[in-house]
């Protein structure tokens, strides 16, 4: 597989794989339980896309500051650098199996802190928690793996990590997909109120929930406030999704809907549990074989790959890995310091570097993480305006993901890593230039500005920037959707025909209640566009082209690409480039 740095490709090592871990689960279950790791790095890097939707919605400035909306995403990407910078010298000192129990508890943290934020500024905390995590398991997860594994199946089982990463993505984008559709739903009462009613809090059912009230009238809906029962106080947040009750008849009522705590804080919560599950099965494994042979911990090392290797190759193990540990010594010592200068003064090394960094940049490069972190929103510029539809078309993006890790597992030893790697670019490049084409081609078409259905609705609904031009007689040139929505205004689109002139009007909670109530769409991320479906077709051929080939195998490659020696460090400053 591996000599002096060397990948080198075994077509039939899939086969092998299913065959050696289905005599030997003890192999399979090293490598399932490190890749949780993957799982959690993969459902971290999903949740916050559908989670900054209702983060958005919770509180106000996050949902008027884009720049905040970007801090809470990148806080991660932030932490991650320095996880994965300073794993690579966790897992030389501490261990491998360290290094991901370290992990996990860094996930767990960042996930209590999520759950229970008070503020935004504490969400970008608990991502920073979880970035630390993150950059930890990106490089631990699959060193684990590939130390513990037979080396006639280890770029199978690395693999395997991969496979986790995206079945993770797929996982949160479920998860987000579930708690939209129970909040939707979930209704703890509903009572008739006088004909006449002025809008009044309804006492929660019960003393530890809070509840927000909806107001039915015959002629509008409109949003109360959400109140806090414990401090007996308004907050600004203010529930909505109002088109969820669209089946109950216009009459005068009120509906209490228990969504404490808020929807998003589930979400990026349930992280914790993966995390506690990796940390008890981590308990119970062994540390890497080749690490306790360098800790001199040669009895314990062997004991390990008798429950991995059969009996007649493990004489041969322990005298290739004890070669393997005494030239380490002789030519660098132990140091972190001289393995860094020893690393460097390689040829070999360098190249590998310059390979593994290189193919990591490039993975990023592509787009990926605008696509993963931000999917639903990219569905809502397409022209999707609710979030369970977002949802709901996210979902498919993720799952392609999952699914073309399989396919990667499949060939990329038939056919090479780097044969994958070109053809992912090419489809990667290809897609992202239609995509760019069909986005713009919707901000040129999109729906006209009506002056007279802008003004409609009352006085102070139109679109302050709007207002002094419009006038029925002499209709404002070049307002279309797209300037409202840059206007920060939002988009009531025509009850008749979406894509016909439509009214632009305040960005408020009141005015989407108040245009859903009319049969309408309100849109303030995106436009009603006839191209919508294209994008969402592209996108997903975007992920088809981009999962087996630059999705996958720059793990595997910086799995194989290093020395024995080098593993740790190298793998180290691929993932900190990544």
């Amino acid at each position: 597989m591996v000599e002096g740095g060397i990948a080198k490709a075994d077509k039939t090592e899939f086969t092998e794989c299913w065959r050696t871990t289905w005599k030997t689960p003890y192999i399979m279950r090293l490598a399932f339980s490190a890749g949780i790791g993957g799982l959690l790095f993969g459902y971290d890097t999903g949740v916050i896309s559908g989670a900054l939707l209702f983060i958005k919605e919770d509180f106000d400035e996050v949902d008027k500051k884009t720049w905040l909306q970007s801090t809470i995403v990148s806080m991660a990407v932030a932490g991650a650098i320095v996880g994965a910078a300073v794993g690579g010298w966790i897992n030389d000192r501490f261990g491998r199996r360290m290094s991901i129990l370290i992990a996990d508890v860094l996930f767990l943290i960042g996930a209590i802190v999520m759950a229970f934020a008070p503020a935004p500024w504490v969400i970008i905390v608990g991502r920073i928690f979880v970035g630390f995590g993150v950059g930890m398991a990106s490089m631990t997860s699959p060193l684990y793996i590939s130390e513990a594994s037979p080396a006639r199946i280890r770029g199978a089982l690395v693999s395997t990590n991969g496979l986790l990463i995206t079945g993770g993505q797929f996982f949160s984008y479920l998860i987000n997909l579930a708690f939209v559709h129970v909040s939707k739903h979930k209704t703890t009462s509903i009572h008739q109120i006088n004909k006449n009613p002025e809008p009044r809090w309804l006492e929660p059912v019960s003393d530890r929930i809070n509840c927000c009230v909806y107001v039915f009238t015959p002629d509008i809906f409109t949003a109360i406030r959400l109140r806090d029962v414990s401090s007996q106080r308004k907050d600004t947040a203010i529930l909505r999704r109002v088109s969820s009750f669209e089946a109950l008849q216009p009459a005068t009522r009120f509906v209490c809907l228990s969504l404490t705590p808020g929807t998003w804080r589930w979400m990026l919560g349930v992280a914790g549990v993966p995390a506690i599950v990796q940390f008890v099965l981590m308990l119970s494994l062994p540390e890497s074989p080749r690490w306790l042979y360098r800790k001199d911990r040669v009895a314990e090392s062997r004991a390990i790959l008798e429950r991995i290797y059969p009996a007649e190759e493990v004489e041969a193990e322990m005298e290739a890995l004890r070669e393997s540990v005494e030239a380490d010594e002789a030519i660098i010592g132990d140091s972190f310091g001289a393995k860094l200068k020893g690393a460097f003064a390689n040829a070999v090394v360098r190249r590998g570097l310059a390979a593994g960094v290189t193919v990591q940049v490039a993975q990023q490069f592509v787009g990926i993480n605008t696509v993963m972190y931000y999917s639903p929103s990219i569905v809502q510029f397409a022209g999707y305006a609710s979030n369970s539809t977002a949802m709901a078309l996210s979902l498919i993006t993720s799952g392609l993901n999952a699914i073309g890790s399989i396919v990667s597992m499949m060939f990329v030893d038939r056919y090479g890593r780097r044969k994958l790697m070109i053809i992912s670019m090419f489809g990667i490049i290809s897609c992202l230039i239609i995509l760019a084409t069909v986005f713009s081609q919707a901000a040129i078409h999109a729906p006209k500005i009506d002056a007279l259905e802008s003004t409609t609705f009352s006085p102070n609904a139109t679109c302050p920037a709007f207002a002094p031009l419009a006038t029925p007689n002499a209709p404002p040139s070049g307002w279309n959707c797209m300037k409202c929505l840059r206007s920060e205004c939002g988009f009531c689109a025509s009850g008749v025909q979406p894509y016909a002139p439509g009214a632009c009007v305040v960005l408020s909670d009141d005015m989407k209640a108040t245009c859903h109530s009319k049969g309408r769409t309100y849109f303030k991320d995106g436009c009603p566009s006839k191209f919508g479906f294209l994008a969402i077709v592209f996108l997903g051929l975007y992920i088809v082209v981009y999962a087996p080939g630059m999705g996958t195998v720059p793990w595997i490659v910086n799995s194989e690409i290093y020395p024995l020696r080098y593993r740790g460090l190298g793998g180290g400053i691929a993932a900190v480039s990544n």
